[in-house]
């Protein structure tokens, strides 16, 4: 009776070795130690695998190596004791770790980047880098990657090279994006334009942020010019970062630069003139926010969009006041600009059916300082659609007015509120 080998037994699977019921002894044994030696091997990545995964501490380190001696994973444990120890902090000893573990497995990047982090706490910043640009080579699509090798080169003092790896990574993570463009513009003395024209050609969402810093400090032409530098694609991707450059210009009444960043995300203006959506073409909500119309307290109830009848196009505003109740007043208003000193005109349709809304103002304009420049308040009863003009003056020193359309509050008005009132085609002309 015989048992036939058929195949070299394989770490971690064992064959049938026997064919049938035809077997020697040695056959029995040789599984037997087979079978041994295995658990033995599994017994030993038992003990590295539970160990890595608690604190490294001298205590469990010849423990680890004992029964992980060919598993990089334990070199690599045991090193980054010795590389961030505050008692036993050895950057020399975490390095023999780190390039141990490198020789049995060269091609993981992270153990690359662990070699430069402690060439790097030894201060040798060339080996440091050589180690990092292993890792960029072997990873590089990690952001970690290029961090590391980005701060490295920038400490060795090679601010070009440093710049190119600080792009990459903000290219694929912009996480410390602003930390970044903060550490960059103290590298070069506060120079905005430099640290920006250094940075580019950064592209993507990176770039967005990157006019945003500019904006925030106080820089709002370098801020555009970056911004404006950008693909429409890269744009759409960046919609949140360009409509809060929109309100830092909306701040410091950079009202043309804003509208032009703004129109970027609204639907057409169809009207033409300052006036956004002046005939109501567009739902209310599809405009961003900076111009356009906005309901001061939310969408209220008495104020809608009609299709019945509008006066040109496809719908108008209409004010229910049947729907108003006892709430607080309503209004829709938006910021008309930019415009400059001068007489201007402005022009609405309005059509009603059983109006009664007494003598409070509807149809108001006011300056940036708040005070009203014009007031205007639609005939009583019913009519069909009119066209009303209202006269007012904006001083040189104003670049913008706010449209107000409003529902007064019930408590406020004398004779009461009722019927509908329907508004269309508002516009604001010079004179």
């Amino acid at each position: 009776m015989e048992a036939t080998l058929r195949e070299p037994v394989a770490a971690g699977r064992i064959r049938d070795l026997v064919k049938g019921s035809r077997i020697r002894v040695f056959g029995w044994t040789a599984l037997f130690v087979v079978a041994i030696g295995l658990a033995v091997i599994n017994y030993r990545e038992l003990v590295s695998e539970v160990l890595i995964n608690i604190p490294s501490a001298p205590v469990f380190h010849e423990t680890a190596l004992a029964s992980g001696s060919t598993d990089a994973r334990v070199y690599s444990w045991a090193g980054t004791y010795y590389l961030l120890s505050t008692e036993d902090r050895d950057p020399q000893k975490a390095l023999w770790y780190f390039k141990k573990a490198v020789e049995l497995n060269p091609l993981y990047y992270q153990h690359w980047s662990e070699i430069g982090a402690a060439y790097e706490m030894l201060g040798d910043y060339d080996n440091a880098v050589d180690a990092y640009r292993n890792t960029v080579t072997l990873s590089p699509n990690s952001y970690q990657s290029h961090w590391s090798l980005a701060n490295c080169l920038l400490r060795k003092g090679d601010y070009d090279q440093s710049v190119v790896e600080f792009r990459r990574y903000l290219e694929i993570d912009r996480t410390s994006a602003g930390y970044v463009f903060d550490l960059l513009n103290r590298v070069n003395g506060d120079n905005l334009e430099k640290m920006s024209r250094d940075l580019l050609p950064l592209s993507g969402p990176a770039r967005a942020d990157l006019a945003l810093f500019i904006a925030g400090k106080g820089d709002a032409t370098l801020a555009v010019n970056t911004w404006q530098g950008m693909s429409g694609t890269d744009k759409q991707e960046s919609k949140e970062q360009g409509l809060r450059l929109v309100g830092y210009l909306l701040t410091v009444r950079d009202y043309d630069r804003a509208k032009t960043i703004w129109s970027e995300f609204a639907p057409k203006n169809e009207t033409g003139g300052p006036v956004v959506n002046g005939s109501f073409e567009n739902p209310i909500e599809d405009y961003p926010s900076g111009f356009g119309w906005r309901f001061s307290a939310g969408k209220q109830p008495a104020i809608s969009l009609s299709a019945d009848k509008p006066n040109r196009g496809k719908q108008s505003l209409l004010l229910n006041f049947s729907a108003v109740g006892t709430h607080s007043p309503e209004k829709l208003e938006q910021l008309v600009a930019p415009l400059t000193g001068g007489v201007y005109k402005l022009s609405y349709s309005a059509k009603a059916t059983d109006l009664a809304i007494g003598a409070t103002p509807m149809i108001e304009v006011f300056g940036e300082d708040g005070k009203a420049l014009v007031s205007d308040q639609p005939a009583q009863g019913t009519f069909d659609w009119t066209h009303r003009e209202a006269i007012f003056t904006v001083t040189a020193d104003q670049k913008a007015v706010k449209l107000s359309i409003a529902i007064p509050d019930v408590a406020t008005s004398r004779t009461g509120l009722a019927g509908k009132l329907w508004l269309d085609d508002f516009s604001i002309e010079k004179r």
